[in-house]
């Protein structure tokens, strides 16, 4: 048996539910680092996440219209006309009730970085992207009316006890939809009066009818050009989109201008996020738009690091309500970034260290795609050999499940029964994730020490703790449930990711190497503690530091590291049962550490009977006697021989003290003739660190 993978306990879809369910009861802005190594497998997986979060939403919806007795309403058909007049004579109101509110509408947008790789500006095309989905899914004339009667107007907030949605817009203490009644009517009383008498000549200063007909045309004067202005600017609204003024700007914008031209678009984003909240509170829902993004790790590496600073400075304002899923190969990903020039140009030398640093600004909630399971693997081989499309289509057709059924009182009985297991699961599963953050956040629990103080990982933590007390429900119960193991273990593998990477790796290298030799101690090794593993390992890992030195930065204090392990004994057992719910560790962290232990075996495997130079591990592990017999393989002189072991014998001439003492000492202690030392130096310190 070797280390528990993902798909061995627990099956895609709940994976996928687990992770709709978080998204769904979660906070925006939120981006998730949806990170998996085959690119069909993780857009699958994204097509059942959609699918999910629609079927969320459309129970949210139902549980709200009883609670309110309220429907939803999009504005479209007869809507649309409301709409209008409500955007042209109302102001929205934000009130208590519909802060409330837990219905949620999702607009599902997708992002192929790939068809935007050959422009200079790859994050533009997300925002053009965004624009069109937008226009495209609320319709072109309300967005349009919205950009220009709106454009630097933000949604009133209401903190009285009125809970009326919408007030009327005022003119001259007047309401705007009376006063256009009034200058409609004075305008048709006015062509009246001009068919039936005729323009005023001026010649009859005091005739009342002139003066009349004076005052009637300034006001059908004005009123004309303030609709004439209106119609005007929604019409160019219409034909020159967002995604035309932001292309144009940028056609514009020198390089040299780029921070105004990044002001302007933050412009368009912020006018797209007061839209969709003004399209809130007359849908009577909440808006949610998911935006996934795939494909980015294809990309030239500047490209991708202009694309995260965008999602990061564009995307992430506190009321934006956006998700944005980032679909991408983690190792191929933080190669991209290290390689980047963009930050190689700058004087700021920390973002170019490490290619995980630079995607953990982004990523609020990490989520590692299982591997595919043997019935998924097996239907995917099946749809392959049929001819059929791919393994996609039942997430498709999960995909489009829509609110329309939210009318149809058959569905809603055949589904009551289900629906109630269903609040039970998560009203148990919200307690268990609350109980979790308050071990958090305790100032008197040990794990609050453990936290480190960058917000960034709060946030991540927070998230992660979410789905994974879900995905433990689903696989053990609430009753096997520890919400504070939960927290502690999420900690663990948020806060120091690289050493707990490496555990791993050790537990499934000695997995593997006792089933190998039909060992029948298998079953003691589940009993060892992570901290013994770990002491095991420890000199290893010292030695091969120089080879990870850049992922030695992702983890925090490493004296909190061996303190976090001691405390809690988590053990080889506890790892395998806890790896199909550590969702938020990269697995390709593992991968490094494996092919870094195999690299280092194989050199070991590769001696032969001929002396060749020994390997850093090797020298490392050796006493001093096992350098002496080392000395012997040197065929030196017999006498020279003699003296030189004696010498690493009084000295105590271990492999440590080999290749960390100073180079120029340890050739004065063992006096050796220049060949001799030559020879020594050759076969035991080739691998040692310059010094």
């Amino acid at each position: 048996c070797a280390v528990a993978t993902y798909s061995d306990t627990l099956s895609e879809e709940v994976y996928s539910k687990c992770l709709a369910q978080t998204l769904h009861y979660g906070f925006t802005p939120t981006t998730v680092g949806l990170y998996a190594p085959w690119r069909s497998h993780s857009n699958t997986f994204l097509k059942k996440v959609q699918g999910y979060l629609r079927e969320e939403a459309s129970k949210s919806n139902r549980k709200e219209r009883k609670r309110t007795k309220q429907k939803t309403r999009r504005g479209s058909g007869k809507n649309l006309i409301r709409l209008l007049f409500l955007m042209l004579f109302y102001r929205p109101v934000l009130t208590q009730q519909q802060q409330e509110k837990k219905n949620v509408r999702y607009v599902f947008m997708r992002f192929n970085a790939w068809h935007y790789a050959g422009s200079d500006k790859l994050w533009v095309g997300l925002i053009t992207t965004l624009c069109d989905e937008i226009q495209r899914g609320f319709g072109a004339l309300p967005l349009s009316i919205y950009r220009t009667l709106y454009r630097t107007r933000r949604t009133i907030r209401n903190h009285g006890d009125n809970e009326e949605e919408w007030v009327a817009k005022m003119f001259l203490c007047l309401p705007l939809w009376i006063v256009t009644i009034i200058l409609a009517a004075v305008n048709i009383a006015w062509f009246g009066l001009v068919l039936a008498v005729g323009f005023p000549t001026g010649d009859a200063p005091g005739n009342a009818i002139t003066a009349i007909e004076s005052i009637s045309g300034i006001a059908v004067g004005i009123s004309t050009a303030f609709a004439i202005r209106t119609m005007y600017m929604v019409t160019r609204n219409l034909i020159i989109t967002q995604r035309d003024e932001i292309e144009r700007m940028m056609n514009r914008t020198s390089l040299s201008s780029q921070l105004g031209f990044m002001s302007h678009v933050k412009e368009e984003v912020e006018l797209i996020t007061r839209f969709l909240q003004y399209m809130e509170i007359f849908e009577r829902t909440k808006i949610r738009i998911v935006l996934g993004i795939t494909q980015l790790d294809m990309c030239p590496p500047k490209n991708i690091v202009e694309a995260l600073n965008a999602m990061n400075i564009l995307l992430s304002d506190d009321e934006a309500p956006f998700i944005s899923v980032l679909a991408i190969d983690p190792s191929i990903m933080f190669s991209c970034l290290e390689n980047s020039t963009y930050f190689k140009e700058t004087e700021e030398k920390s973002f170019i260290e490490n290619g995980y640093e630079i995607l953990n600004r982004t990523i609020r909630l990490p989520f590692s795609v299982p591997e595919g399971s043997r019935p998924t693997k097996h239907d995917f081989l099946n749809k392959i050999i049929k001819g059929t499309e791919s393994l996609m289509e039942e997430a498709e057709r999960r995909s489009e499940y829509s609110d329309e059924s939210e009318g149809d009182e058959e569905n809603e009985l055949q589904s009551q029964v289900d629906e109630n297991k269903e609040d039970q699961y998560n009203n148990k599963t919200e307690a268990l994730i609350q109980k979790a953050l308050e071990c958090l956040s305790d100032v008197n629990d040990s794990i609050h020490g453990y936290i480190d103080e960058d917000i960034v990982q709060m946030r991540r933590a927070v998230n992660t703790i979410s789905i994974a007390i879900r995905l433990v429900v689903r696989k053990e119960g609430e009753e096997a449930c520890d919400p504070r193991i939960v927290a502690s273990w999420v900690t663990l593998t948020n806060q120091w990711p690289y050493h707990f990477s490496w555990i791993l790796q050790c537990i499934e290298d000695e997995y593997q190497k006792r089933n190998l030799y039909q060992n029948k101690s298998i079953d003691a090794l589940g009993k060892k503690t992570l901290w013994e593993v770990f002491e095991e390992s420890l000199g290893e890992l010292y030695v091969l530091k120089k080879d990870t030195g850049k992922l030695l930065e992702l983890d925090g204090d490493p004296e909190l590291f061996q303190k976090i392990l001691k405390d809690f004994q988590f053990t080889v057992e506890n790892a395998n049962n806890f790896l199909p719910w550590t969702v938020n560790l990269d697995r390709s962290l593992k991968r490094q550490m494996g092919l870094l232990r195999s690299s280092n075996n194989i050199k070991e495997s590769q001696r032969s009977t001929q002396l060749q130079p020994l390997t850093q591990l090797t020298v490392f592990n050796m006493s001093a006697e096992d350098v002496c017999k080392e000395v012997d393989k040197l065929q030196f002189k017999e006498e020279h021989a003699k003296m030189y072991k004696d010498k690493i014998r009084t000295h105590e001439l271990n492999g440590k003290a080999i290749l960390y003492s100073e180079i120029s000492e340890m050739k004065r202690v063992l006096d050796m003739c220049l060949g001799d030392w030559a020879f020594f130096s050759m076969h035991f310190l080739q691998a040692c660190p310059q010094t």
